[in-house]
């Protein structure tokens, strides 16, 4: 029994606050669910995040959780950029931070990383008897490396990361992956610590929209859901259209690209070169309900991820919901996706590999739906949400009582 529920050993509720710096709340779906897992199982939520275009109230409430968002300075991309992006955000996190520690009386900080600049946070926070959960979502080294091919950068980026370990009193992971890598490195076989993957919720599902599949004229749909950032590889889908509708002559088709990044403008320019924009849609942020509607419609799904000596050891959240949603998808011979995948998608060597993949499947709707049954009870009997929350409650059960 976990000993902040209703009926535990505590007759008062326990204060905990969640930071996240790189997505506002509730749009961030990890902390949206990790906060909705944790204010249902008795204890008081407080979010601070950044504003964004669909989420701009500075002070708001979701099902119970108390969010606290600041005004954010978004960076273009460059080392300049992101130093006065995260300069400015950091400053506000740790000012609004410690306000409302000291005024709800927090028990319990989770940071959700990147960027791993909070643990001179950490040390401040432990004065005031606050127990702190490093929650790493992706390695920000590696992402910078792939980003900068800055050493410096990339060694100060190990360091805090080294700090944000070394100096949390829990740790959740996002895969195996990363807590092998830890272990590797840092002492910390002594650390509270769990893996809990960013599963789908058991009730999300998609939504047929006939409205919408006939606002592309009923033509075969190739959906990429997430964000469009550098990293993220949008110039693969573009090259794999220019293949498919350029080289191929094969124009029953659309591309729809759910989200938004600092990269959709590069994107749009490289489609505008190549003569593809009618057979490109860009939805910019829509609501996690829309972004149902659009699994529904699609008959196979896009992860344009690289190799990349990071892409290999992610947890890709698209390829978790494009399961859940019963959606086969085509991806890169990526080690983590397919550990994780297995047969629900098809793997890829190179762009013409990935072209071929996309065509099989949108001319073999069997194989298609097959592979999307595979993939949706991969997510219901290991991933799905529902098990990853017991595993944060495990976590937060030993943190109460540590």
């Amino acid at each position: 029994m976990f000993i902040f529920k209703k009926n535990s050993m505590t007759k008062a509720k326990k204060n905990i606050l969640l930071i996240v710096q790189n997505n506002s709340f509730p749009f961030d779906k990890r902390v949206k669910k990790e906060a909705v897992s944790l204010i249902n199982n008795g204890l008081n939520v407080y979010v601070l995040s950044p504003t964004s275009e669909i989420e701009s109230e500075k002070v708001d409430n979701y099902n119970g959780i108390n969010i606290k968002r600041y005004v954010d300075h978004k960076s273009d991309g460059s080392i300049i950029g992101y130093l006065k992006e995260y300069s400015l955000s950091l400053a506000k996190i740790y000012f609004y931070s410690l306000k409302l520690v000291l005024k709800n009386k927090i028990k319990v900080v989770h940071f959700a990383n990147p960027p791993d600049f909070f643990w001179p946070l950490f040390i401040i926070l432990k004065i005031f008897s606050v127990k702190i959960i490093y929650d790493q979502h992706d390695l920000s080294p590696e992402l910078s490396d792939i980003k900068f091919r800055n050493n410096f950068i990339f060694k100060l980026l190990k360091f805090n990361e080294r700090m944000s370990l070394k100096y949390a009193d829990g740790i959740i992971f996002a895969n195996n992956t990363f807590l092998e890598r830890a272990l590797k490195t840092n002492k910390i076989d002594h650390k509270l610590k769990e893996i809990v993957f960013n599963g789908p919720e058991k009730k999300f599902s998609t939504i047929f929209n006939e409205e919408l599949k006939k606002l592309f004229n009923n033509k075969k749909i190739a959906l990429f859901v997430g964000l469009m950032s550098v990293e993220d590889n949008l110039e693969v889908i573009v090259q794999v259209a220019d293949e498919i509708v350029n080289n191929r002559k094969y124009g029953d088709i659309v591309f729809i690209l759910v989200g938004d990044g600092d990269s959709r403008k590069k994107i749009e320019q490289y489609i505008d070169e190549l003569n593809l924009k009618e057979y490109f849609y860009f939805t910019g942020l829509v609501s996690h309900e829309k972004v149902q509607e659009y699994l529904g419609i699609a008959d196979v799904c896009l992860t344009p991820d690289l190799p990349n000596g990071l892409n290999e050891y992610l947890t890709l959240i698209k390829v978790l919901e494009y399961m859940k949603a019963k959606k086969t998808f085509v991806a890169f011979d990526l080690y983590e996706t397919k550990n994780l995948a297995g047969e629900s998608g098809l793997y890829s060597k190179n762009i013409f590999d990935f072209a071929d993949n996309v065509i099989n499947l949108l001319n073999n709707k069997e194989a298609a739906i097959e592979k999307g049954e595979i993939g949706y009870e991969i997510i219901q009997n290991k991933y799905c949400w529902d098990l990853q929350e017991k595993k944060l409650l495990n976590l937060y059960n030993k943190i109460m009582i540590s």
